[in-house]
């Protein structure tokens, strides 16, 4: 976790430590960080707030501390509940759409008090952007230091992003399967007997492939599973 609180990023907030330390430097909510003194009801409020993160760089909504101008000003924490983390996450859950997947709910206990804790949603920047609200029917985007409704030019262009990183995928998938069986090829080849080996020619990329995924800039948000995959073969 960062030792300043002065800056816009995500904190992962992890620990107790962290909590108070929001309080101790009045940390300010921001483009990646939210607070609530206690768990929004209904419960499906909190959607707003998740895929509001989700639909721009990500951030960390924490419950259990109570904000004064947007600012973190006293501990707040929650009465602990057996399978409170499964609630919340069955909430964002049955209210998104497409369901939302890039997310953590992490419990964090209260040092002072061992029957109350607090609760950190950890969202990251989502792939399938944009998500939708379905308690609400609406796009939620972070600016600034709150969750707001994306406009309809805004959730054009993520869809047509999403599309595009969908057939980038595909794409690329398609090119690791012909890697794999090209290697595959390969090392039988060189096993067998030089005597009798017949020549060969293979292409083992697609070009056009490698120039839509080096011109579309795919590289700076693709997973990095997929990254790892392409940079090994």
């Amino acid at each position: 976790m960062r030792t300043e609180f002065g800056g816009d990023m995500i904190l992962n907030i992890e620990t107790f430590e962290n909590i108070k330390r929001l309080i101790e430097n009045r940390a300010e909510e921001n483009r990646y960080l939210e607070f609530k003194g206690e768990l929004p009801r209904p419960a499906n409020r909190i959607v707003k707030e998740v895929v509001a993160f989700a639909n721009a760089e990500g951030g960390e909504l924490v419950i259990g501390i109570k904000e004064q101008n947007s600012a973190a000003a006293e501990l707040n924490p929650l009465e602990k509940r057996r399978g409170i983390r499964e609630q919340i996450a069955q909430v964002i859950d049955t209210n998104t759409d497409p369901k939302l997947e890039n997310y953590e709910i992490i419990s964090i206990n209260d040092e002072n008090d061992d029957s109350r804790a607090y609760v950190v949603i950890r969202v990251k920047k989502s792939p399938k952007a944009p998500h939708m609200d379905t308690s609400s029917h609406k796009y939620y985007i972070r600016r600034d230091n709150r969750a707001e409704p994306m406009i309809d030019s805004e959730v054009r262009a993520l869809l047509f992003k999403r599309g595009i990183t969908r057939n980038l995928l595909i794409e690329i998938g398609s090119n690791i399967e012909l890697i794999t069986k090209t290697m595959k090829f390969v090392n039988n080849l060189l096993s067998s007997d030089p005597q009798k080996r017949k020549p060969y020619l293979f292409v083992p990329l697609k070009d056009e492939a490698w120039r839509s995924f080096v011109y579309s800039g795919y590289s700076y948000i693709a997973p990095p599973e997929v990254l790892s995959k392409l940079i090994s073969a």
